[in-house]
């Protein structure tokens, strides 16, 4: 049997505790609620709030509606990097760069 779900392991403390800041951050920069980002991303208030204070974890899914709400997504870095970068969200925009190419 495992350990119990409301208690985090420290490696998913720490890695939750990193997304939090970032998620906190961003919802501190748009000035935004964080009801309404809880909201949008099918979160209960009470389970984000555990998270920013770091006393609970969300779901990847839960994650990436976060932020994706606020005009950021999920990126792959290496795992040496010290904690995970967000860039913001962004369309590919056409150009007439690749005309001529065969």
């Amino acid at each position: 049997m495992g350990r119990p779900r409301n208690i985090l392991s420290a490696n998913d403390a720490r890695r939750f505790s990193v997304w939090a800041a970032i998620i906190k951050n961003l919802i501190a920069d748009r000035r935004v609620q964080a009801a309404k980002v809880a909201s949008a991303a099918s979160i209960s208030p009470s389970s984000l709030s555990a998270f920013l204070r770091g006393e609970g974890g969300i779901t990847l899914p839960q994650l990436e509606r976060a932020l994706e709400f606020l005009g950021h997504e999920l990126d792959a870095v290496s795992v040496e990097a010290e904690a995970p970068f967000i860039r913001k969200r962004y369309r590919p925009v056409a150009t007439c760069c690749n005309e001529g190419i065969s």
